[in-house]
């Protein structure tokens, strides 16, 4: 068994690319990849001005303002969502849903028909004889899932039943603060079908959301003064023995919250949003210390900064859709960049829709690498199915940083286009476009 262990390493080093191991650490690299390699210094030592304003505070807003005013994005601003939508809209999308019954547990058995049916069941049609649904307010009180159907467990296709990365429900996940549209309720009560201004249309369990009361205090989340951005890779508040809803609360890269009229010494005092017994917004304050990586305010948009960050999670576990409270490779690029007040769309699939990207998927692979060759670090590098950030250029081969999620690697990793994917392409064969910064 040991041998054959062996062996198939062996085998998946040949096929993929050689892994280098560091015996002295025992941290695995990619062979083209030296330690100097995995700090963000190194990448920024031969640059010109890497503290130079890519784009100002006016640049981010006219950028935003295009990927809202882009359907193909998904992005919109929740803000000018109607206060009451149409019932049909509801009954295309998920009363007359029908699921593939070829789906798998974990464990490869498949998901009986009855099994489908109570998910289907758990389905409330809201609204009322007008076929109207009200809206309501909502907010992301704890980080969790977005999930197609109102359903926990991880299922899988059939063509993926052997994937350990991938669960044919999980959308995404929504961090705290992050402002929602709650569209109903499932009939169990646990679930409630949410809208976040990524595009996501899905479920989440209803103790991750809090309901305002009144608009116009849910309206404040949207403001961008006097606000703290996580930019760290995980912060935490400080303890809170009274409080303990809010007591150590992870917050992920990207959290935007609100800053009290507080002080504290040496914490910054934020509002939390929490749930009372009823699941209304009930707003608590807590401390973040200082020595936590924050910002008041959004961070300038500069190449020291964008590298800074994507280096902060290197290591970081790959998590298909946010699963297993990780990211995966959109996710990953576009929570850096929520802490520049910069919004990107959800998925690969959107990201490739923003209009000023340069497509060179149609050149050849020596013109490809040109192009990259002339790319400043800090681009967005957009794959087919893929996305990362790019370093630069170095001993004549071109690097990215990327969260990777191949079986054998699932991290956030530094690798040369060279690297091949699972589907045994190199990632300079699956090159699509560049969003250049």
């Amino acid at each position: 068994m040991v041998l054959l262990s062996i062996f198939i390493m062996l085998i998946q080093a040949i096929y993929f690319n050689n892994i280098f191991c560091d015996q002295m650490s025992n941290v695995k690299l990619f062979e083209d990849v030296t330690n100097e390699m995995t700090d963000y210094k190194f990448w920024i030592s031969n640059m010109i001005n890497p503290d130079e304003i890519v784009l100002s505070s006016e640049d981010i807003l006219k950028f935003n303002k295009n990927i809202l005013n882009d359907n193909e994005t998904l992005v919109r601003d929740l803000r000018d969502y109607p206060e009451k939508i149409d019932l049909n809209f509801f009954l295309d999308r998920y009363v007359n849903l029908k699921l593939d019954n070829d789906l798998y547990f974990l464990d490869n058995n498949k998901v009986s028909d009855e099994y489908i049916k109570n998910i289907e069941k758990n389905i409330v049609v809201p609204g009322n004889s007008e076929n109207i649904i009200k809206l309501k307010y909502g907010i992301c009180a704890r980080s969790g899932d977005l999930r197609t159907l109102p359903e926990s467990e991880i299922l899988k296709s059939n063509n993926l039943k052997n994937n350990v990365v991938h669960d044919f429900f999980q959308e995404s996940r929504i961090l705290v603060g992050e402002p929602l549209i709650v569209l109903c309720e499932s009939k169990d009560k646990n679930w409630y079908l949410v809208e976040s201004s990524y595009g996501y249309r899905a479920w989440t369990l209803s103790y991750n959301v809090a309901i305002y009361k009144k608009k116009d205090d849910w309206l404040k989340n949207f403001e961008n003064e006097k606000i703290l951005i996580v930019t760290g890779n995980k912060s935490r508040t400080k303890y809170d023995l009274y409080n303990l809803e809010i007591s150590e609360l992870e917050l992920s890269m990207g959290t935007k919250l609100r800053l009290s009229n507080n002080s504290s010494f040496y914490s910054h005092n934020v509002i939390i949003p929490t749930r009372d017994n009823n699941g209304f917004c009930l707003e608590k304050n807590a401390d973040i210390s200082i020595n936590k990586d924050t910002s008041i305010g959004y961070l300038k948009l500069t190449r020291r900064n964008i590298l800074n960050l994507a280096f902060k999670q290197l290591g970081e576990k790959y998590g298909w859709g946010g699963m297993q409270n990780s990211e995966d490779c959109s996710s990953y690029v576009k929570n850096i960049f929520r802490c520049f007040g910069l919004i990107l769309p959800s998925n690969t699939r959107t990201q490739r829709c923003i209009k000023n990207c340069l497509i060179i998927k149609d050149l050849s692979l020596e013109k490809r690498k040109n192009v990259l060759d002339l790319t400043m670090p800090g681009s967005i590098i957009l794959f087919d199915g893929h996305v990362g950030i790019y370093l630069g250029n170095y001993k004549k081969k071109n690097y990215l940083i990327h969260d990777f999620g191949r079986p054998d690697v699932m991290c956030v990793c530094v690798s040369s286009f060279d690297v091949k994917c699972s589907n045994g392409k190199t990632l300079i064969e699956i090159l699509d476009r560049i969003l250049k910064f």
